[in-house]
Formats: C-alpha cells, sequence, structure tokens
C-alpha cells in the first residue's frame, strides 16, 4: 500500500505536526436503528412480547416483511425490497448504507440492487443481482451484511477502480485498518488483487483515488497529503520539474521546459487531461 507522504514544499520549511487523527464515521454493522427493520428475537429481547407485536402490526406501527422480520414505516425501501424477496443487501448497496464512498453507477446498474442468501433457490425477481453462496447457512443475522462480508463480495463482484474507491474509503473512515484491508485481499482471488493493484492510505476522497490511479497507472509520480508552507496539505502531481495541485491551491510552479509534460486533474471528474 501508499502511505501519506511526508514531503514539505519548500524544502526550508518547518515539517508541520501528523495530521490529527479522524474520528470514526459509519459502522462496521447496521441494526434496527440505522436500518428501521429487526428480528422478531430482537424485539422479545428488547421487552417487547408476541401480543405487543400483533398489536403494533394492527396499528400499523410496524409491519410483518419476511418469517420473523417486522419493519417501522420509515425502513430504509432497499433493505426492505431484498427482505420481501428472502435476500440481504450486500456489495456496493451495504457499503453505501455503511457510509462508504461509493462511485456512481451505469445506467444498466442504476436500478439493481446487490443481494446474496446462503442458497440457490428460484431465478430471482427482477431488479436484483444475486451474489453466489458461499456457505449453506446465513453467515450473519443482520439485514444487511456486515461491512466485512460486503466488501468481501464487493471483490468479486466490482471494478478495481470501484474496490480500491470502497476499500481506501473504509480506511479513510477508520471503520478498517490497513491490516484488515490486507487481509480480506490476501483471502481474494490473485485475478481479483491483480486487478485493484496498490492501494493508498491518504487518499480523502473517492474522487482523489480516482485520480491517483489515473496517473499512477500512466506513470506519473503522486504525492498525497503534501505540506506546502501557506497552503496546507493537498495531493500533488509531479510531472518533471512542474507541480499540479489535485484538490487544493495550485503551486507557484517553473515554466515547464520542452517534452515535458503537464496534468490539469479535477477531482470531480473521472479522469485527467494531459498535455505536452
Amino acid at each position: 500500500m501508499h502511505g501519506p507522504s511526508r514531503l514539505t514544499l519548500p524544502g526550508s520549511a518547518a515539517r508541520p505536526p501528523y495530521r490529527p487523527l479522524r474520528q470514526r464515521r459509519g459502522t462496521l454493522r447496521l441494526g434496527p436503528r440505522q436500518l428501521g427493520v429487526a428480528r422478531r428475537e430482537e424485539l422479545l429481547a428488547r421487552g417487547h412480547t408476541d401480543w405487543s407485536l400483533r398489536t403494533a402490526v394492527e396499528r400499523g406501527e410496524l409491519r410483518r416483511v419476511a418469517r420473523g422480520w417486522f419493519a417501522q414505516p420509515t425502513a430504509q425501501p432497499d433493505v426492505l425490497t431484498a427482505l420481501l424477496a428472502g435476500y440481504r443487501l450486500t456489495c456496493a448497496d451495504a457499503a453505501a448504507l455503511h457510509g462508504l464512498w461509493t462511485p456512481h453507477r451505469s445506467p444498466s446498474e442504476q436500478d439493481l440492487l446487490h443481494v446474496h442468501k446462503p442458497s440457490s433457490g428460484p431465478t430471482a425477481p427482477p431488479g436484483l443481482l444475486v451474489h453466489s453462496p458461499r456457505s449453506r447457512t446465513w453467515p450473519e443475522a443482520d439485514a444487511v451484511a456486515s461491512l466485512p462480508l460486503a466488501l468481501e463480495h464487493a471483490l468479486r463482484c466490482q471494478s478495481g477502480e470501484t474496490c480500491a474507491i470502497l476499500l481506501e474509503s473504509a480506511i479513510e473512515h477508520r471503520l478498517l485498518t490497513p491490516t484488515a484491508v490486507q487481509e480480506l485481499l490476501d483471502g481474494a482471488p490473485a485475478a481479483v488483487r491483480s486487478r485493484i493493484g496498490m492501494l493508498s492510505t491518504a487518499s480523502d476522497s473517492g474522487s482523489e483515488t480516482r485520480v491517483v490511479r489515473w496517473l499512477r497507472r500512466r506513470r506519473f509520480h503522486v504525492e498525497q497529503q503534501v505540506f506546502v508552507e501557506g497552503v496546507g496539505s493537498s495531493t500533488r502531481t509531479s510531472v518533471g520539474s512542474s507541480w499540479r495541485s489535485m484538490g487544493g491551491p495550485s503551486i507557484p510552479a517553473r515554466t515547464p521546459s520542452a517534452g515535458i509534460a503537464t496534468v490539469t486533474c479535477d477531482p470531480s471528474a473521472t479522469g485527467c487531461r494531459c498535455s505536452g
């Protein structure tokens, strides 16, 4: 993995302290409070009885959505769609609910929900993309796959770039450590690891992940979270003797000599424009 840069510009500037540790954002597991759905066992453990549950259903306060599952009127619609069909949400759809950065989908995938179940059965209803079962029983009791399980499914489903965005997001949100991410990669097939390539522990957004990967694939040298005196931390791309900013104010740079490329990057775009 690539770590944060320790580069300081200019070289005579005092080295800044490391960036303060960010608070954890998102969650490893999603429960009734976040999703609005709960298993009967969970509700009984919280003091409900079968009689009170029946009463809540009659009053419209709860709804039976699947065997042993109840939902509030405010429940997540995608979670309900999966449960009603006998599946549970996973992959990129689960990752989004966990709070990770998720790229925009292509038009052909916008209406698809990624789901899983422990055993294959009848053909899934339209709109559900079923992940192949890896066990004969539910690996978890949750209505939505835990973050590690969702990422395990995503590694075998999504493009290398999308996987990199999800994994770097999990690190940046402090939901997974680099060691935990490495363990996920070690458990994936070699073809999957090759598709993803190197990861960074310094990306501050999915757009930064995308642009940095685009540049490194083209053999540009990229320093992330460089400290620039009078500017602060930013990601810089070095090409020859010039520096260009990604996501921060521009740094004065010498005019590139003939034959040296310059790169203009927009972190909100899907790529960069290179000229030279």
